[in-house]
């Protein structure tokens, strides 16, 4: 009880710090029928910015970082959860993307957020709900033309890591 308390602390105070009140934001703008939706996919805001069509592109890389390793050379970390975890949270390290432009971040194709990066960079990914099933996931990162997800990406890049359930 004590690490899930923790883990919620934590995760509060990275949102707020983040930027965290402009997804708080656009499901308070939502019709409840969208806000039911929401609840039963992984994200709420996929239908506004839709995966793009393209093969990876540019120089730029990503790497998440679990407890038990990272994506490093092709590597796929696994994340142990407990069935009782509510959110999780891994890290994500970006390279060689452009600072002027937004980074869209997707995962297994469905949008998840927004982020300002660029030559390097540190940030994290909360997991939770359908993102913390056990399966094999895939990062996306992608920077558009003129910050606008309906152009060509200048920059797109994935990586892969797991989830399984612990056993005890």
């Amino acid at each position: 009880m004590k690490k899930l308390f923790y883990v919620g602390a934590l995760s509060a105070l990275l949102l707020t710090a983040c930027g965290g009140e402009e997804k708080a934001e656009s499901k308070e703008e939502a019709p409840a029928s969208e806000q039911t939706k929401a609840k039963k996919e992984p994200v709420a805001a996929e239908s506004k910015y839709p995966f793009p069509s393209a093969s990876p592109i540019g120089n730029a890389t990503i790497k998440v970082s679990t407890p038990a390793g990272d994506s490093s050379n092709g590597n796929v970390p696994t994340l142990f959860v407990d069935k009782d975890d509510a959110i999780v949270q891994i890290g994500v390290d970006y390279e060689n993307f452009d600072g002027n432009l937004e980074t869209f971040v997707y995962i297994n194709k469905a949008y998840y957020s927004t982020e300002h990066v660029g030559e390097l960079a540190q940030s994290s990914l909360d997991l939770s709900e359908d993102n913390l099933k056990p399966s094999e996931y895939t990062v996306t990162a992608v920077q558009f033309t003129d910050n606008d997800p309906t152009k060509e990406p200048i920059n797109l890049t994935q990586t892969k890591f797991k989830i399984e359930e612990k056993t005890s």
